[in-house]
């Protein structure tokens, strides 16, 4: 007798455990979920692109996770809340940025939980009129808690490759070809004394440094030189791209006199650019 108990009250919680699961929506109620976060998504994108950070990680469960570029993660509620600090400040002081959304949809698993999966753009514009658009993707995991939607988890698919020429962009590659003797200064130079130091004084130049990659020879050419690899992917338009002026805004005309000649120094012929247009493919 003990023993058919004990089968029937497993068979029912399995039962209750299932039904639960299940939570079978007809199409009208999926349909009307739907719409509601496709509004709930815009309405987040709108307070991004006006600031609006006192609202926008209301939208936010207190456990939310995060999967992003790089493998960047937030795994417990002492890191989120310190990426929220630091993303409000960043915000709030950022050059104009502006995200739209493209193709979303939304899978619905029950009453309470979806999935919004999304392509986005987002365009920044600086003052000096230089602007940029990136392209990346995100998936959203959504729960409704006391009867509103909140995002519990984010994997955010913006690699280094979300920022590549579309078609009709330029591209320039530049050539460098440094004498044998003079590689390591040459890749002091480039790593720390310009893009580590000089690239992340301001914003603008941290967005060019995302859209340049440096590419060092694996193998020396037939003369014993080196050719290191400038690729601008995609070129931004309007940006001035000489190093000696920012240089000069970082270190100061003396300085930045002494810090040129590690790069002019080790090069053995002028810089070789090629200018190439982005295809389709």
């Amino acid at each position: 007798m003990k023993r058919v108990f004990q089968f029937t009250t497993a068979l029912l919680i399995t039962s209750l455990t299932f039904s639960a699961c299940q939570q079978t929506l007809s199409e009208p109620q999926k349909e009307a979920i739907e719409k509601e976060l496709l509004e709930f998504t815009n309405d987040i994108m709108d307070r991004f692109n006006n600031r609006d950070t006192a609202t926008v990680y209301t939208y936010y469960t207190d456990d939310f996770t995060l999967l992003s570029r790089g493998l960047n993660k937030i795994t417990d509620q002492d890191s989120w809340e310190k990426m929220k600090a630091s993303a409000k400040q960043y915000i709030a002081t950022r050059a104009k940025t502006i995200y739209e959304i493209q193709n979303p949809w939304v899978e619905v698993y029950s009453r309470n939980t979806a999935n919004i999966c999304y392509n986005y753009t987002r365009t920044v514009s600086f003052e000096n009129g230089v602007s940029h658009t990136s392209r990346s993707a995100s998936t959203w995991t959504v729960v409704k808690r006391e009867g509103e939607w909140k995002i519990k988890h984010a994997h955010l698919s913006d690699g280094k490759e979300a920022y590549r020429a579309v078609e009709g962009e330029k591209v320039w590659v530049l050539l460098n070809k440094v004498a044998a003797d003079k590689r390591e200064v040459f890749e002091k130079f480039m790593h720390e004394a310009f893009f580590e130091k000089v690239l992340e004084e301001e914003e603008l130049y941290r967005l060019v440094k995302n859209n340049t990659r440096i590419l060092h020879p694996s193998i020396a050419n037939e003369d014993g030189t080196y050719t290191y690899v400038f690729i601008m992917d995609p070129l931004i338009p309007g940006y001035d791209y000489g190093i000696m002026h920012h240089l000069i805004k970082v270190y100061g005309e003396e300085e930045a006199q002494e810090k040129i000649k590690m790069f002019t120094e080790s090069l053995i012929e002028p810089q070789t650019l090629i200018v190439l247009e982005q295809t389709v493919y």
